[in-house]
């Protein structure tokens, strides 16, 4: 048996997800990252740059981003 050499400046994690969920993950990240590991740390990327952006947004600003989006998601045809 090989023993996996890691990089000291990663940390393994452990999350219970519906089957289903992530076999949709996987069907929607496969050809766009190498590794569901890369596809889950840009996934959790996104959402420390969103948070970090709603930080420093004026009340106003983060309430035109919220009707934005939610907007956006409901323009989105349903269902694939």
């Amino acid at each position: 048996m090989r023993n996996k050499q890691t990089n000291s400046n990663l940390s393994k994690i452990w999350l219970l997800v519906p089957c289903a969920f992530l076999e949709q993950f996987d069907k929607e990240t496969k050809n766009n990252y190498s590794s569901r590991s890369e596809a889950i740390r840009r996934g959790m990327s996104l959402i420390l740059n969103e948070l970090t952006q709603l930080k420093t947004q004026t009340p106003q600003q983060e309430k035109t981003q919220i009707f934005n989006s939610q907007e956006k998601s409901n323009n989105q045809p349903r269902g694939s």
